[in-house]
């Protein structure tokens, strides 16, 4: 798979606000932001088996508790 096939497949499954956001980064000029692919590829794991049911998803509320 490529980088680009890979960042899109991410993207498919990003809720629509976080999609505008990504987008808007994307478009910064003056910017430059290190997306690493390992990453990218254990987060849509991760979005993947929570949409499958076999993990549960977590609030932002339960992250920054550390739950």
């Amino acid at each position: 798979m490529t980088t680009a096939s890979a960042l899109f497949e991410v993207f498919k499954t990003l809720p629509t606000k976080s999609k505008k956001e990504f987008v808007h980064l994307l478009a910064e000029e003056n910017e430059k932001t290190n997306i690493f692919m390992n990453s990218l590829e254990r987060g849509l794991k991760e979005v993947k088996a929570i949409e499958a049911g076999e993990k549960k998803g977590k609030t932002l509320k339960e992250i920054l508790n550390g739950n």
